[in-house]
């Protein structure tokens, strides 16, 4: 294991994840990987149905549970082929994991359990390997014991269903939180909380800076669950959210330069700025 994973690799990670959902419907997990550090050793990795693997524990041995794979795994894996940093297994259940240093915390280890422990980095194999819905995700996570490969090596994830539906699991203090994240989007630290709280204050500063009072968006370009969220929140601060598929091509063309315009006055003023993470 290389020890560019360990701890102060903070301030050279940038990693952002983003849902996007097509017109049709489709729905697809996208993701940065943003490493300054050095050259990120990396590969893609499948995992075919029935293949025996075997979780590692802190320093690194191969000591930790023994599972079998009940769906078959594409991913991306980092540094060495069981760390995947990203994958979908083919009942399209999604997983990748995001650095969260400072923020989470596991459980510690206790060798006594090694056959129900799995190093954090293992983590995002082990629940592709396994499982076809966030639910059994979460029913899941109960029965086995997740920590750290090694000091400062701590991690949050993202898990997404073909549906749309997306969750943020964060282990803090050693116990696992999972919060339904609707706007579709997941950086590194501070937690998600923080993260959605941040983002809807900058919106809202953003609206009300600009004198915003409209604000157009495709009904069928929001991730899952975001639709109400979206003309919520432009209602408090005074905006009509305009979610319209029925427009034709022509509007939507004028519309759309429309709202370019808005996001160049907003960038002019270096108002975006306010929206960062």
């Amino acid at each position: 294991m290389s020890a560019a994973l360990c701890g102060g690799i903070a301030p050279a990670l940038a990693c952002t994840g983003i849902a996007l959902t097509a017109r049709d419907g489709s729905y697809v997990q996208s993701r940065t990987i943003e490493w300054a550090n050095s050259a990120l050793e990396s590969e893609y990795v499948i995992i075919p149905r029935g293949q025996q693997l075997r979780a590692l524990v802190p320093g690194g041995q191969a000591d930790g549970m023994a599972f079998t794979a009940r769906h078959g795994v594409v991913g991306l894996a980092v540094v060495q082929k069981e760390f995947i940093a990203e994958g979908i297994n083919e009942a399209g259940l999604s997983a990748g994991l995001f650095f969260f240093p400072q923020y989470g915390g596991y459980e510690a280890y206790d060798a006594a359990r090694n056959r129900s422990t799995i190093v954090d980095l293992q983590l995002a194999a082990w629940m592709l390997t396994q499982f076809s819905t966030i639910d059994e995700v979460k029913a899941g996570l109960a029965r086995v014991h997740v920590v750290g490969l090694y000091p400062g090596s701590v991690v949050h994830w993202r898990i997404g269903e073909p549906s749309g539906r997306q969750v943020v699991l964060e282990i803090v203090d050693g116990v696992p939180h999972f919060y339904e994240n609707e706007v579709g989007v997941l950086t590194n630290a501070p937690g998600f909380p923080w993260q959605f709280t941040n983002l809807n204050n900058s919106i809202a500063a953003l609206l009300k800076k600009h004198g915003i009072t409209s604000v157009y968006m495709e009904y069928a370009a929001l991730p899952y669950g975001q639709a109400k969220r979206f003309e919520a929140l432009c209602a408090e601060n005074g905006a009509e959210a305009v979610l319209d598929t029925t427009l034709d091509d022509a509007i939507r063309a004028q519309r759309i330069v429309k709202s370019e315009e808005e996001i160049r006055k907003i960038c002019d003023a270096q108002a975006i700025t306010d929206a960062t993470f």
